[in-house]
């Protein structure tokens, strides 16, 4: 049994370490229509998505990996500005 307990020990550390790791913020530079962009990105995620208004841009704070990979193809899609965020 002490076999079958290892495996289990590794696992459970691959989950903390996951739980533990953040999904990066992303700022978008340069938006005329902030509320809008706001309401376009919690629609398309779910609502998973808190966002905060940064100068002329908008920071946003995605909940879950997913919620940001939308997030990261809605930019691409439009051709958004984003800065480095200091990941």
């Amino acid at each position: 049994t002490p076999a079958a307990a290892k495996p289990n020990v590794a696992s459970n550390r691959t989950t903390s370490t996951r739980k533990e790791r953040p999904v990066p913020p992303i700022t978008i530079d340069n938006i005329p229509r902030k509320d809008l962009l706001i309401k376009q990105l919690r629609d398309l995620t779910s609502g998973r998505i808190t966002a905060r208004v940064e100068g002329t841009g908008i920071k946003v704070f995605p909940q879950t990996t997913q919620a940001y990979q939308q997030v990261r193809e809605f930019i691409d899609k439009f051709k958004l500005h984003i800065s480095a965020t200091g990941e």
